[in-house]
């Protein structure tokens, strides 16, 4: 029976890959194990009677360093297709800074607070108890669960061009890319408190967010008084970002084995690589379904292994150059943004092949690969596991006047619901770059920006960071031109602060050494004191990624 892919009216194409994925997986490994199937004489009769290469010119005994050949008597080409389905998943705790003040008060329950005191957690909300300190000093609070989910199939393309020259190319398709949030819970800690519109920073309740403007806003001031915004909506069941699919960004690359132990087994084998990650996929923005990352990537790597009767040991380091591409959200857009584009990374990885199994005249073996990596991840602009979150808030279109006539609205009296979520996205207000414009709007209050749209575009300055990983997988060639592998991979990465806009570059045109928020040439205009500022920056902790994947190679 034919198996159909059937797009129905208003179908997308995304909505098709989601569908397919299940199909389009078997397809690829049934196409595998048909054209790996011997037919007539073996392989081996068919080798000898022909003069093609042997078995044992064939074998790779290296699945990790080493690469395709061409011109290589009696291998005069090579050319290898793998399909490959794996499955990443992200889990974090997302936590905030918080003020701590050892002499904070605290109103007595239904006292009715008039002119609270700079101490009083009536003034400043985000004050933690007193008894959280000894001094006054900053702390963190558990704020979200955050989640990230990739389905892809890769299909690497290898090609033999010369004695060990090869050309390969890795072309995703990406069947779903969904990110997600949640109020923290406990931990499973009963004595432990979970998080919900009653303590939330990010998703405080509408009566909370009454109080606060009520008590401390001022309107004959321009800027916020009050403190408790809604960054997104969180409460009920979490925030869902969109399903996104389509296909990714590919990457093309060459490998060397300038010294291979196969030939001299006096040497180590040497593998020398250049990739080149393109943008071709559908750049990821706000109200998109796009899973492109709009960044070139240059990545040079180098790597040794050495085998021995059982083992195959190896060591690789590798370093990668992020440019982001004109297509891209990574844009300059003031004199004192100091960070562009994702950080640098670089990568170390070592570990060993151990070969339980071979029999090298039929072409057999069986693999086990176990390693370690260390990774770092220099300071940069980057998605997030926030990304989806702030890139579709609620409050993302919003003008000035409308968000300071919401905050009026509600300083006067109002309790409507729609008129306090718009006051409380007036943190939208405080990054310039969040002008829809095309250039960042430094005074919102000024009467010419009152109805300029903002939105902010999900993207956040990080720090440095650190990964460390661990992975476990197996190779099986049970025929001479097929292979079978599978891999497990679990990382950590260490926690980093994930909004750490700095707030500009001093200019050399005036005499101070400090920042002016009021100078355009000298504030970074993707600087948000709610998100960016000491006390109010948000912190990945707990942060595991686990990858699984399954791969089948067939040679010519």
């Amino acid at each position: 029976m034919a198996v159909e892919n059937v797009v129905y009216p208003g179908e997308s194409l995304r909505s098709l890959l989601r569908r397919a994925a299940p199909i389009w997986s078997v397809a690829a490994v049934a196409a595998g194990l048909c054209a790996a199937a011997p037919s007539g004489a073996s392989a081996q009769e068919a080798g000898a009677a022909t003069g093609a290469p042997t078995a044992d010119a064939l074998f790779d005994d290296d699945t990790r360093m080493d690469v395709l050949d061409a011109a290589d008597d009696p291998d005069p080409f090579d050319l290898r297709i793998t399909p490959s389905f794996k499955r990443t998943l992200y889990r974090a705790k997302v936590t905030r800074e918080a003020p701590c003040n050892p002499e904070a008060t605290e109103p007595a329950p239904g006292e009715v607070v008039v002119n609270p005191p700079p101490n009083s957690r009536a003034r400043f909300p985000r004050l933690v108890e007193a008894s959280r300190c000894a001094e006054p000093t900053v702390v963190t609070n558990k704020e979200l669960r955050a989640w990230r989910e990739i389905n892809q199939l890769d299909v690497l393309v290898q090609i033999g061009l010369f004695r060990d020259v090869e050309l390969h190319a890795n072309l995703p398709v990406i069947f779903s890319d969904q990110r997600g949030v949640s109020y923290a819970g406990n931990g499973g800690d009963r004595t432990q408190p979970i998080v919900d519109e009653t303590n939330s920073s990010v998703d405080p309740s509408n009566e909370r967010v009454i109080q606060d403007i009520t008590l401390n806003e001022d309107l004959n001031t321009n800027g916020a008084e009050f403190t408790t915004f809604r960054l997104f909506n969180v409460r009920g069941d979490g925030n869902l970002g969109p399903e996104r699919a389509g296909f990714g960004d590919m990457s093309v690359g060459l490998a060397w084995n300038p010294f291979n132990d196969q030939r001299d087994d006096t040497k180590a084998k040497i593998r020398l690589g250049f990739d080149y990650l393109i943008p071709t996929g559908e750049v990821a923005k706000g109200g998109n379904e796009g899973v492109g990352r709009g960044v070139h990537e240059l990545q040079w790597s180098l790597g040794a292994s050495k085998r021995f009767k059982y083992m195959d040991p190896y060591f690789s380091v590798s370093y990668t150059l992020p440019l982001a591409a004109g297509t891209s959200l990574f844009t300059k857009k003031g004199a004192g943004q100091g960070l562009e584009s994702p950080g640098q990374r670089a990568e170390i990885l070592f570990g060993s092949e151990f070969i339980p199994f071979e029999d090298r005249q039929r072409g057999h073996f069986f693999h086990i690969d176990f390693g370690l990596s260390f990774g770092y991840t220099a300071e940069g602009r980057d998605y997030s596991l926030l990304f989806d979150a702030l890139a579709n808030s609620s409050c993302n279109g919003l003008t000035p006047r409308e968000i300071r006539g919401a905050v009026a609205a509600v300083k006067g009296g109002s309790t409507d619901a729609a008129t306090v979520d718009k006051a409380a996205c007036h943190w939208l207000l405080e990054q310039p770059a969040n002008a829809r414009t095309g250039l960042p709007v430094f005074d919102p209050y000024d009467d010419a920006n009152q109805d300029v749209p903002f939105g902010h575009d999900g993207i956040t300055d990080y720090e440095a960071y650190g990964t460390l990983g661990a992975h476990l997988g197996f190779t099986v060639q049970a025929a001479r031109y097929i292979q079978f592998s599978g891999n497990l991979r679990l990382q950590h990465q260490l926690e980093h602060f994930i909004t750490a806009a700095r707030t500009g570059i001093d200019s050399a045109a005036d005499e101070n050494t400090t920042v002016r928020f009021d100078n355009p040439d000298e504030r970074n205009p993707y600087y948000n004191p709610v998100l960016d500022a000491v006390g109010n920056r948000f912190r990945i902790e707990e942060m595991t990624v686990f990858t699984w994947s399954l791969a089948l190679g067939v040679q010519f």
